[in-house]
């Protein structure tokens, strides 16, 4: 039988639960970034300071700091100064003060603050620190206390002092007071850092001259001039609906949205940096309307800030005539023949596949790729066509592929070119061939060159125009 301590377990117990408390009552945050730091490696000047943030001097309530000789930490130097009480804690005793002040519209998130203290033998042996936001007109309020322990001037006791739980405008001062000395000894200090994050005001402007391309008849490319002014915007959410301007939500102050790289429900949203100035957008419907907004932003996660405000860039755009067949709605990975059906219809596809890889050249999702002397073949007629237009290039790295157009008006027992034969190129080229028939015709694409794997060529987009009557010629006599 296994013996248990009960005691030892309802102390680790409690030990779990205080634990607990502390992290429900004290929300951990992250450190942030660097907001202010003090080496003290010869002088008691900010040593680095974030953008938009100013720090005054680390200053003693009396006396000088001095420096001394210290490896602590990785430096040369420690800050040092005497005679501090040898009673206990009172504000009017003697105090260490530092001190961040953002610039004006800028405000400070303070997570914590990091500070390394030692002592001589009679130096003092606790500390009390407090901070303040208005330079201690009023009474400060507790960032904690500690007891000094080292007298090492390689290794000073590394402390971590309590922050605001809230967002600073002003100025944000520290006070730490030594006090419980021996003598007149020394407190010793090093490496003081403020951690947090600076928040940016909300934007100053929008942005302008919104516009959309075309680049096919499912891709779009929304283009726009950033935004300027004195407090120019992190980037932007854009923000999309597919039923009107008046639809899409207004963002909200601390709300960061989550991007919808694909329409959800009917909506699109997006972040894009400043600078980007575009967003390029694919897979939307043929022959559909969509509307959309940009709201600048600045910060981020629960701090950012939209411009709601004034004249927000929107505006919609249609999509282009889908062609008859694009080749996005079906699926064929191997070369051997086979049938593919399509939203067209069914087509034969020897030594081609159906395929979207980086090296395909395709205006959406997918193309054909056909190798060898491969063809695509309609197993269907379509009745009147004037003429077929096709997007064609050389696959991937590929040279020397070509093709040619073939009609059949019987079912593919014959066949007949229509226009000469085409030499695919390294981009996507559009190529038009002239049918002209009124009858039933079903058409063949058919590769040509030489039979193997270093010539293949990809088909997208292959679209009708439906057939022209010649008019009526009148003799007079």
């Amino acid at each position: 039988m296994v013996a248990i301590n009960y005691t030892h377990f309802r102390s680790v117990a409690y030990s779990l639960l205080t634990i607990l408390l502390v992290f429900l009552v004290f929300p951990v945050r992250a450190p942030g970034e660097l907001l202010g730091f003090w080496a003290f490696d010869g002088t008691g000047e900010v040593s680095a300071v974030a953008g938009h943030l100013s720090a005054g001097d680390v200053m003693l309530s009396s006396g000088t700091i001095g420096f001394v000789a210290g490896t602590d930490d990785g430096g040369s130097h420690i800050g040092s100064a005497s005679s501090w009480p040898m009673v206990a804690f009172s504000t009017a005793g003697k105090s260490l003060q530092f001190t961040l002040t953002p610039e004006f519209g800028y405000k400070m998130l303070i997570t914590n603050v990091t500070l390394r203290l030692g002592r001589t033998p009679e130096g003092p042996t606790s500390f009390t620190a407090q901070y303040s936001a208005d330079g201690f007109a009023t009474d400060g309020t507790s960032a904690g206390t500690g007891t000094i322990t080292s007298e090492s001037t390689s290794t000073l006791d590394s402390f971590v002092l309590n922050a605001p739980f809230d967002i600073q405008a002003d100025t944000l001062t520290y006070r730490l007071w030594g006090h419980h000395a021996a003598g007149t000894g020394n407190l010793r200090f090093n490496n003081i850092q403020i951690n947090g994050t600076v928040i940016k005001p909300e934007p100053s402007n929008h942005a302008t001259g919104l516009s959309a391309t075309l680049t096919t008849h499912r891709s779009i490319i929304l283009q726009w001039t950033d935004a300027d002014g004195a407090s120019p915007p992190d980037g932007y959410l854009v923000r999309g609906s597919r039923t009107s301007v008046a639809d899409i939500p207004v963002a909200v102050d601390g709300q960061a949205v989550a991007n919808y790289y694909t329409w959800n429900n009917g909506y699109y949203a997006r972040f894009v940096p400043q600078g980007t100035r575009m967003v390029e957008l694919n897979g939307l419907a043929a022959e559909s309307t969509y509307y959309f907004t940009l709201f600048p932003l600045s910060n981020s996660g629960s701090l950012i800030d939209y411009k709601t405000d004034g004249v927000v860039a929107q505006g919609g755009v249609t999509t282009g005539i889908a062609p008859f067949e694009d080749f996005e709605d079906a699926s064929k990975s191997g070369y051997d023949a086979g049938v593919a059906g399509l939203k067209s219809g069914s087509w034969i596809m020897d030594n081609a596949v159906l395929s979207g890889t980086v090296s395909d050249r395709k205006s959406d999702q997918l193309a054909v790729r056909i190798r060898n002397l491969g063809s695509i073949t309609m197993l269907f007629n379509v009745t009147g066509i004037e003429s077929v237009v096709l997007d064609h290039a050389n696959y991937g790295s590929d040279i020397g592929g070509g093709f040619v157009v073939e009609r059949s008006l019987d079912g593919g027992a014959t066949w007949m070119q229509v226009g000469p034969e085409v030499t695919c190129g390294p981009t996507v080229q559009t190529a038009e061939f002239r049918v002209h028939r009124q009858e039933g015709v079903c058409l063949r694409i058919r590769k040509t060159g030489v039979a193997d794997d270093l010539n293949r060529i990809n088909i997208d987009n292959v679209r009708f125009s439906p057939y022209i009557a010649k008019p009526s010629v009148f003799r007079f006599y």
